[in-house]
């Protein structure tokens, strides 16, 4: 049997076995399939096996852009990673043109950065120039992203691990830290 016959089958057996979509609460009927944590979140979106959930259209499609954001966003905090350039370049080109204002904004006051660098323990070597050491802040709508795509995620993972859809009145408490301003 081919790949992607396998997914299709792979695919239904989940929508038999999840009728409802398990993002909303159960309000609509699940048509389609979403990987939480979203592929676009991995290089080379190398995927977990097994996390992949019933979703309506809505819940699904609706969020892309915001996943999108999170992603670059989750990218260009890891410090220590080897990025690839033609995958970060995608993810900045794809924001750049679904979501312009969650791109991360430059500090470019002299005083506000100093006191970012102080707040942050950023030092700054002798002869150095402070733009050498750029300092960004996350806007509000990058800040949504993050906050949504984490609330998704744990919606996914209450699912896999109880085997219920998220009650309707429960609450996700998504919270992130940054390096960043």
């Amino acid at each position: 049997m081919g790949e992607a016959k396998r997914k299709r089958e792979r695919h239904a057996a989940i929508l038999r076995a999840n009728p409802f979509c398990v993002f909303c609460g159960g309000d609509r009927a699940s048509k389609t399939i979403d990987h939480q944590p979203p592929k676009i979140f991995f290089r080379s979106k190398r995927f977990p096996d097994g996390y992949e959930f019933a979703a309506c259209e809505a819940c699904n499609l609706d969020f892309g852009s915001l996943e999108q954001v999170a992603a670059l966003w989750f990218n260009l905090s890891d410090h220590g990673a080897k990025h690839n350039p033609d995958d970060l370049h995608k993810k900045i080109s794809g924001v750049y043109n679904n979501e312009r204002d969650a791109l991360p904004i430059p500090v470019k006051e002299r005083a506000v950065w100093r006191r970012s660098a102080r707040e942050l323990g950023v030092e700054i070597p002798l002869g150095s120039a402070f733009s050498d050491f750029p300092i960004v802040k996350i806007p509000l709508k990058a800040k949504l992203a993050l906050l949504v795509s984490g609330a998704k995620i744990a919606v996914a993972l209450y699912h896999k691990h109880v085997g219920l859809i998220f009650p309707k009145a429960g609450k996700a408490d998504v919270r992130f830290d940054a390096n960043i301003v």
